[in-house]
């Protein structure tokens, strides 16, 4: 008996987290970006969806730079950020930079952007995942569905840091 308390699926709650809006925020992407309102809308969209993904998904992940333009726009309203992610994931969801005076380790860097395509193939459509894997400089159909990269190469980005 669940004396009246609305019980949500995950799916129910994916949705409900990906129809969020906020002006306020999408006006700050495309103006601190020199993109269209259309444009930072659908950048603000694939950070939602990346966050429903961090919701999700057990292991480290990283965003595109796309993404990751979107997340510091929402990072700055913080308080709404931190409903947001309460409301919808139960916890606050942390933005863990990648470090500049350190040696990174590629293949952690690599693990993680797997685990980015996989995740947004299982969750999403894999017009998503393959959208990503652009950014990313990978093909997303490579990757094995598993968060690991067999060829040691499907997952490299191209990108220094």
């Amino acid at each position: 008996m669940n004396h009246g308390l609305a019980v949500q699926t995950r799916s129910e709650r994916s949705h409900k987290a990906l129809t969020y809006t906020n002006p306020e925020i999408v006006h700050r992407i495309a103006h601190d970006n020199g993109v269209s309102n259309n444009e930072a809308k659908a950048i603000f969209q694939d950070t939602l969806r990346f966050l429903v993904l961090c919701g999700a998904w057990s292991g480290a992940l990283r965003p595109t730079a796309r993404i990751d333009i979107g997340w510091h726009a929402f990072l700055i309203f913080t308080r709404e950020y931190r409903q947001y992610c309460q409301e919808h994931f139960g916890h606050f969801i942390d933005h863990v930079p990648t470090p500049k005076l350190t040696v990174t380790d590629n293949s952690s860097r690599k693990e993680s952007a797997h685990n980015t395509l996989a995740g947004a193939r299982a969750l999403f459509a894999s017009d998503i995942a393959d959208a990503w894997a652009h950014e990313f400089g990978v093909n997303s159909s490579d990757c094995a569905p598993e968060p690991s990269c067999d060829s040691g190469s499907c997952c490299h980005d191209g990108n220094p840091g």
